[in-house]
């Protein structure tokens, strides 16, 4: 991740325990670089679900699948300001 660093924004990362898109290991190798540059970086994980559902969990719908938009809605008002 070399070019992970110091000014990136503040970064969340969602990591699906069965995601086999992108291995929850990649997602935390890109919070390390970024960590150690100073720039702020939040994990949250969801057990049970794929990098497929946790886009779908934001449907109201299939919400009851993993806190998803509850957990990215804070994360983005404080970013977005």
């Amino acid at each position: 991740m070399t070019w992970a660093g110091a000014g990136d924004l503040p970064t969340l990362l969602l990591i699906g325990d069965d995601d086999d898109t992108v291995r929850a290991r990649n997602s935390e190798a890109l919070a390390d670089p970024l960590r150690s540059a100073g720039v702020p970086v939040e994990i949250r994980r969801y057990a049970g679900i794929g990098h497929v559902g946790m886009v779908t969990a934001i449907a109201r719908p299939l919400r009851f699948r993993a806190s998803v938009l509850e957990d990215s809605t804070p994360f983005i008002r404080t970013v977005a300001r």
